[in-house]
């Protein structure tokens, strides 16, 4: 492993206003203690030099207004041929652009050991969040891993060990923090930390500043379960009875504590690893710190998987809306495609409503009866008909398939589905030795 050289210091003075913390550790993170500093291949002209030949003599130049005393105002020129980028996007040559604390500069974008990239820091406001009792002084907070409506989840890496988490930063503005809905937030995340699961992301740690709110999150890396269904279309019956499964305990652990995810999706659900189906929920009961208008703004997004009880009453619904989100993934990891049709159909939501979806031929042809019938009983529009968790587990698409997941849970490194090319991808041969007799639940 690669390890990243000593930082550098440009320019001279007690205390630097803006660092740039490395992405290659390859390259040194950088104090910046003048107004300008310039970046290139040319020795005698360039404050911060690089070999690359992709790299222009003179490439950018991040400089700050020196008659601002309290704050800082940061810019960056774009003099290169090839281009500077903020945050992915393109300054171009002869531009300018207005940088913020937390932001992304690249100088070559490329992954891997070419990669020239910083997370600039603004001292100034890093100064004010850890005086507020910010993780700054614990973590330093790198690239963005992904962003939602009220907040940006970053790389942090801890100072004092070198491990790597995953800090989510909530601004607590976007989430119009009133006292009474900052009160319920925090108390959900002082319950949320106490909740320990395999297959849950675990809240390691939080900091609160008047601004955000920091949730030091366990890392995992390997994305979304929503970007491998995009890969992959669609999954055999074991592979998906094992992320079922593993999403079904973690279900029933939450609702043992009277806790509702309240917002199960694909997009929420991540593989612990790329070569896994291991899997972990993420983003689980912070939903309930919003009221029901900013709760439903954050379902608009992905309506696919929202309860009919949820888009007709405007509170009052219970954790069964997790079963129906729980059937509504079930129903995508096999056949490749949602039970609802297009969102932007317009009968679309009375079709949740009135639980109208089929197993149309010839794509759900080769899926059992077993999974057909679980899924007929968490899509229910009737919460109360509707399967609880613990039904749920006890089905016969589970129960009569034990020795199936068995490969899955012998070892740590989860086996990748074995590809057979008579079938179709990523569906593997299911177990020949004779089931139970299956009868459907009525």
């Amino acid at each position: 492993m690669t390890e990243q050289p000593k930082d550098i210091i440009v320019g001279e003075g007690d205390a630097p206003w803006g660092r740039l913390i490395s992405l290659n550790p390859i390259y040194p993170s950088i104090e910046i203690r003048k107004d300008a500093v310039t970046f290139g291949r040319t020795v005698d002209v360039c404050d911060v030099t690089y070999k690359a030949p992709t790299v222009s003599g003179r490439h950018c130049k991040i400089y700050r207004d020196p008659t601002v005393k309290l704050s800082n105002i940061v810019f960056v020129d774009d003099t290169s041929t090839n281009g500077t980028f903020v945050n992915g996007e393109l300054i171009g040559k002869g531009s300018k652009i207005l940088i913020q604390n937390g932001f992304e500069i690249s100088v070559i974008p490329k992954q891997g050991s070419e990669k020239i990239s910083y997370i600039f820091y603004d001292c100034f406001e890093e100064k004010k969040e850890v005086d507020q009792g910010g993780p700054q002084s614990n973590y330093d907070l790198r690239e963005v891993l992904g962003t939602g409506n009220f907040a940006t989840v970053r790389l942090a890496v801890q100072k004092s060990s070198g491990e790597k988490y995953a800090v989510k930063i909530i601004d607590k503005k976007k989430m119009s923090m009133t006292s009474k809905r900052k009160d319920s937030l925090m108390d959900e995340v002082n319950v949320l930390s106490k909740v320990k699961h395999t297959n849950i992301i675990s809240i390691v740690d939080k900091f609160e500043t008047q601004k955000n709110l920091y949730l030091v999150l366990e890392l995992v890396t390997g994305g979304e379960l929503f970007d491998k269904i995009v890969e992959n279309t669609k999954f055999s019956e074991n592979i998906c009875r094992f992320i079922l499964k593993q999403l079904c305990d973690a279900v029933a652990y939450l609702h043992s504590k009277d806790i509702a995810h309240r917002d199960l999706k694909p997009e929420n659900i991540l593989l612990a690893s790329p070569d896994s189906f291991v899997i972990k929920i993420s983003d689980f009961g912070l939903s309930r710190a919003l009221d029901e208008g900013m709760y439903m703004q954050t379902m608009c997004g992905t309506p696919q998987y929202v309860a009919p009880e949820v888009l007709q009453t405007k509170s009052g619904y219970s954790k069964a809306v997790d079963l129906w989100s729980v059937g509504v993934i079930m129903y995508i990891l096999l056949c490749g495609f949602p039970p609802f049709g297009d969102p932007n159909d317009k009968n679309f939501f009375n079709k949740i409503k009135m639980g109208g979806f089929s197993f149309p031929s010839p794509y759900w042809d080769p899926i059992s009866d077993e999974a057909k019938d679980l899924i007929k009983n968490l899509i229910k529009v009737n919460p109360i008909e509707r399967f609880t968790i613990e039904q749920t587990l006890s089905h016969p698409w589970f129960s009569n398939h034990v020795n199936d997941l068995k490969p899955f849970y012998s070892e740590q490194k989860q086996p990748q589905q074995q590809i057979n090319p008579k079938k179709t991808k990523l569906e593997d041969s299911e177990d020949t030795h004779e089931k139970k007799k299956f009868k459907p639940t009525n």
